[in-house]
């Protein structure tokens, strides 16, 4: 095989960017805007002694499960990677990944992975949206590996009020209020909208080269206006992010609020009737998607299995919505965080919604976790190395530190519940959890991403009896 032979192959599986995997001669060929079932013709563009990169010429034969992208921006976008997958079928190749990961990944035979707690809303369901302005003013979402934005004046994940305010700031673009000329001072780089359904209020953070934002009152008055008609989404807050250089990648200096509130508060009910309210700060994570979010921590609630009498390791807590959302079944609830704002949140969201029985410690649970837990000893006035344990440890993409799983093993909670929006790194610490002391049971994924090859599971361990 050569660079820019033709070739036609079928395409046996999908990559987590949404590529279509095919074999040609034992080796492995990735197509893109191919998916899983068609039979195709395709040019090899790289060629190594592995795989191979091949660009899609013709669908031959087309899946029975491909359908018609709804969107306009497919297939140049980075954003929706499945959205030419119908929706049940996107569901059963996540459940497959997460299944071959933690066979192959953590050496689990036949390892247990319910079905995926699917989501009745695929479409509209994100809550967080960060737009980038590019250098003709575009506002949209970058082109796949690229750093070209792509203008998006409509998306399919995300919701009303998130759009309504990006098509308002790309018409203040264009009559000149905001400055978008890369590298000038009080020019607009990019900007994230938070809205919450259960409340209406919505945050934007608007990130700026320099220190200030011309034109700030003509512009926030104009964003209020255009969430008139958002069915009930109303602007509560606007903070500026002071960023130094312009870049894709570049790192916020300093946040701060120009108008409204320092936070936003979101208002979620789950399916005991049990209603809790939750700040949430420009700097905090709040799960993205609500309504599945509420599917997500019952699962948790579910594995956690708590008896009443239990101290729950809340760790990589954020705004303490996952440990909150159980205290009622726990003794106690002791979070961690490494984010100084989102414990702030956490220690409000317990107050506001009369928690007395959680508290939140600021720090990087592999260095502090002993240390919040003689914090805790400190506020029982009592020794807890004898209180029954579960732990819940939700890490970001790259997994949990080895170091906090080392000292989860010494401590020995009954249980651990791990959330992960990642497979790779999940079944990289279930097999080192493992290999310390516990028993992998099993794993739910639950749908946070439609349309996307993202899956976030919850999976449950148990102090081995061996």
């Amino acid at each position: 095989m050569n660079k820019g032979d033709v070739i036609e192959l079928k395409i046996e599986d999908m990559t987590e960017d949404g590529k279509g995997i095919g074999k040609f001669n034992s080796l492995a060929i990735f197509v893109s805007n191919a998916v899983i079932g068609d039979f195709v013709k395709a040019e090899i563009i790289k060629l190594k002694k592995r795989y191979a990169i091949a660009r899609l010429i013709e669908v031959l034969k087309p899946s029975s499960d491909r359908i018609n992208p709804s969107c306009e921006y497919f297939g140049i976008c980075g954003g929706c990677s499945l959205l030419n997958l119908r929706y049940e079928k996107q569901v059963e190749l996540k459940r497959n990944t997460v299944k071959e990961k933690l066979a192959r990944l953590a050496g689990i035979t036949g390892p247990v992975v319910r079905e995926v707690i699917a989501a009745e809303q695929p479409t509209g369901y994100r809550n967080k949206a960060r737009y980038s302005i590019g250098s003709n003013g575009e506002v949209g979402f970058y082109k796949r590996k690229s750093s070209e934005v792509i203008d998006c004046k409509t998306c399919q994940l995300q919701n009303e009020a998130s759009i309504k305010v990006a098509n308002c700031i790309r018409g203040l673009i264009k009559e000149g209020i905001i400055n978008y000329k890369k590298g000038e001072a009080s020019s607009l780089r990019a900007f994230t909208v938070k809205a919450c359904k259960g409340s209406g209020e919505v945050m934007l953070i608007l990130e700026i080269i320099g220190k200030e934002l011309d034109n700030a009152e003509e512009i926030v008055y104009a964003i209020e206006d255009s969430l008139i008609d958002s069915a009930g989404y109303k602007l509560k807050s606007v903070a500026l992010a002071l960023v130094s250089k312009n870049g894709k990648h570049s790192e916020i200096d300093k946040l701060k609020i120009v108008a409204g509130r320092d936070t936003i508060t979101d208002e979620v009910t789950f399916k005991d009737e049990k209603s809790l309210k939750f700040e949430i700060s420009p700097a905090s994570f709040y799960q993205i998607n609500t309504e599945q979010m509420v599917a997500l921590y019952e699962k948790a609630e579910e594995y956690a299995n708590l008896r009443g009498d239990e101290i729950l390791l809340d760790i990589y807590c954020g705004t303490g919505t996952i440990g909150l959302s159980m205290a009622d079944k726990a003794g106690f609830v002791l979070g961690i965080e490494s984010v100084k704002d989102a414990i702030l949140n956490a220690n409000r969201n317990a107050s506001i919604n009369g928690i007395v029985n959680a508290i939140y410690y600021h720090g990087k649970a592999e260095d502090c976790l002993d240390k919040a837990i003689e914090k805790l000893e400190q506020i029982l006035n009592k020794d807890v190395s004898n209180i029954p344990k579960v732990a819940i440890i939700d890490p970001p993409r790259a997994g949990a530190d080895e170091k906090l799983l080392e000292i989860l093993a010494k401590i020995k909670p009954d249980r651990i519940v791990y959330i992960s929006c990642d497979a790779g790194t999940l079944a990289r610490d279930i097999k080192y959890l493992e290999l310390n002391g516990y028993d992998f049971i099993e794993a739910t994924p639950v749908e946070m991403f439609p349309n996307t090859m993202s899956i976030e599971s919850v999976s449950l361990l148990s102090l081995s009896q061996r």
